[in-house]
């Protein structure tokens, strides 16, 4: 009798097929010298507390225990990825990123033309609006080669976009946060000028538990022109037979923009970046965080703090941006 194939043996024959392909996803820890080829996630409690966080894209490298040390500098953190390491056999790739709780770093291997394994670590951004700090770390044979950007080469070395500041932030490490932020409100000055203040901007919303909007502010000659405003569920409730979907979103022109309730407000640039320099440089309490980002173009498009009391939608004051438009006059 014919039977349908089960559940079990379609995945066996999935893992098989990309065993033969020589690509290879993230998986459960290894312990070191098993013979195992495949690149894995060290998983550690803590790592979230050692180097500056940067876009999760290019890892610091770290070729022995000595490199390790000088990152990881609490002993019992240290010791725990020591002890499931075998330097002679493997290096270690090292994230430290802030973004969304729902982010994923993983690892894939795989295998080119001559034969060659890279590896590479693709980002997986999340949906929710929430910021959170997130750490990853991965054991990588000797004989797979780093397949992306350039590799940090020293745990010093690391970018300072996006930045955070944690409780007690010395009065330098503020300065640094203000000095940003003039240097992406200079870039953004000179950015409206070539554009003749024509550009777009969106104010992206998700909440944790599965729903959200965007808001699209357009303006004209440094004058808001437009607010368009669409809701989105990760769930949406399935529609009976015969019922239109209801209505999402709306569009405000001209006199119209202001009349809604819902959306981010219909303001410039200008209106938003007003207090950004007061709040890279205000004194945090305890339980709040700073968070500070620019985008390719050099624009600010995060400055803002959060309440780190809150683990799910937490409040925030500030700038949060998803993307900014510049049009041509």
């Amino acid at each position: 009798m014919f039977r349908l194939p089960t559940i079990s043996s379609l995945l066996a024959l999935s893992l098989l097929c990309l065993a033969a392909t020589g690509a290879f996803v993230e998986g459960a820890d290894e312990q070191p010298g098993d013979g195992n080829s495949v690149a894995r996630k060290i998983s550690v409690d803590g790592l979230t507390q050692f180097g500056e966080p940067t876009f999760p894209k290019t890892p610091i490298v770290l070729k022995n225990s000595e490199e390790l040390a000088k990152l990881i500098t609490d002993k019992k953190v240290l010791d725990e990825i020591v002890e499931r390491v075998d330097f002679d056999k493997e290096w270690l790739a090292f994230f430290r990123w802030n973004g969304s709780g729902q982010d994923r770093v993983t690892v894939q291997v795989t295998r080119d033309e001559q034969g060659v394994e890279r590896v590479t670590f693709p980002y997986q951004p999340g949906r929710t609006k929430d910021l959170r700090e997130h750490a990853a770390l991965f054991a990588v044979p000797h004989d797979v080669k780093f397949g992306g950007d350039k590799p940090g080469q020293s745990p010093r070395e690391s970018a300072t976009n996006p930045q955070t500041t944690p409780p007690g932030t010395s009065d330098a490490a503020v300065s640094k946060e203000v000095q940003q932020v003039r240097e992406a409100l200079a870039t953004w000055k000179t950015l409206k000028e070539k554009h003749s203040g024509n550009y777009s901007y969106k104010v992206r919303f998700a909440s944790a538990f599965g729903f959200g909007s965007v808001t699209t502010i357009v303006v004209r000659d440094n004058q808001v022109t437009e607010r368009r405003f669409v809701e989105f569920s990760a769930n949406p409730r399935p529609l009976p037979p015969g019922e239109a979907p209801a209505d999402n979103g709306w569009i405000e022109l001209g006199k119209e923009i202001g009349t809604h309730k819902q959306g981010a407000p219909g303001v410039t640039l200008d209106d938003l970046y007003a207090d950004a320099e007061k709040i890279a440089s205000a004194d945090l309490p305890e339980h709040e965080r700073r968070y500070i980002r620019t985008d390719k173009q050099g624009l600010l498009t995060t400055c803002l703090t959060v309440d780190t009391r809150i683990a799910d939608d937490a409040p925030t004051k500030g700038i949060s941006i998803q993307e900014i438009v510049l049009v041509q006059p």
